[in-house]
C-alpha cells in the first residue's frame, strides 16, 4: 500500500530529528473510491488514501524543522 509506505517514511523521518518528548500519533485515516462518468456510465478510478499524523513535543522551537521535512517528502495528493 503505498499510502501507508509514505505515511511510515513521513513517521521514520520526524523520529529521526531527535525532538523531545516527541509523540505521534495517527489522527484520521480515510479511503474514499474515485470514479467519473463516461458515456453515462460510472466508471472505477481507483482510491484515494489520506491520513492524518499529530506531531507532539516539547521542542516547539524545532517545529520549523517538522514543517520543512514535510514539504521535502514525496507526499502526493
Amino acid at each position: 500500500n503505498k499510502a501507508l509506505e509514505t505515511y511510515e517514511k513521513t513517521r521514520e523521518a520526524i523520529r529521526k530529528l531527535g525532538l523531545k518528548n516527541l509523540e505521534l500519533q495517527t489522527v484520521e485515516s480515510n479511503i474514499q473510491e474515485q470514479s467519473d462518468w463516461v458515456d453515462n456510465k460510472r466508471v472505477h478510478r481507483g482510491y484515494l488514501a489520506s491520513m492524518g499524523l499529530e506531531i507532539i513535543t516539547s521542542d516547539i522551537y524545532r517545529l520549523g524543522e517538522v514543517i520543512q521535512l514535510t514539504t521535502r517528502l514525496p507526499i502526493q495528493r
